[in-house]
């Protein structure tokens, strides 16, 4: 997923300075890389290769997101099973309304990101626009995997080169 994070920024960056030939090129020569490195995989092993999108399908918010938050403090009902849930879970996991919940919500807050891009009165960094689109990311979504702190490491260093606000966030991550 992050390429297509990284992307995103670059679209909004492209759109911006009117340089969609641009955005275009790269995202064939990313596309084609990507197929090129996954293809072998995902014939051997297609079914360990879709494991990563079912699991994010079925899987409940984890107790790191806000969605699980949410979870906590709505009303419960109990099912057939005799569980008691909330509409945002079911017997095999997240709920449909969960799942469409974190997608209306990833493209609010993108949408958001970039009016902010667009209309901005200097043209953002591209470390700026990556880090704001992780972080639409990770506040939209239903699990937060320690992968993605490594994700904001390399932006952040760039987004915002401050050494005290960045050891500040490294102790409290």
């Amino acid at each position: 997923l992050y390429p297509i994070l990284f992307l995103g920024a670059l679209l909004l960056l492209c759109f911006r300075a009117k340089k969609m030939y641009e955005w275009w090129v790269v995202l064939l020569g990313g596309a084609v890389s990507w197929f090129v490195l996954n293809i072998g995989i995902m014939l051997a092993w297609t079914h360990s290769w879709e494991e990563f999108w079912r699991l994010n399908q079925t899987r409940a918010a984890d107790w790191d997101s806000l969605w699980f938050q949410l979870d906590k403090v709505l009303p419960t009902h109990v099912g057939s099973d005799g569980v008691a849930r909330t509409v945002l879970a079911s017997a095999t996991g997240a709920s449909d309304l969960l799942n469409e919940l974190v997608a209306v919500s990833l493209v609010v807050g993108l949408g958001l990101v970039a009016v902010l891009v667009v209309r901005a009165p200097r043209r953002p960094r591209v470390p700026q626009v990556l880090f704001l689109v992780i972080t639409v990311f990770l506040l939209t979504n239903k699990v937060f995997s320690p992968q993605y702190s490594l994700w904001y490491l390399p932006v952040v260093v760039l987004a915002i080169p401050r050494w005290r606000l960045l050891l500040v966030w490294q102790l409290t991550e």
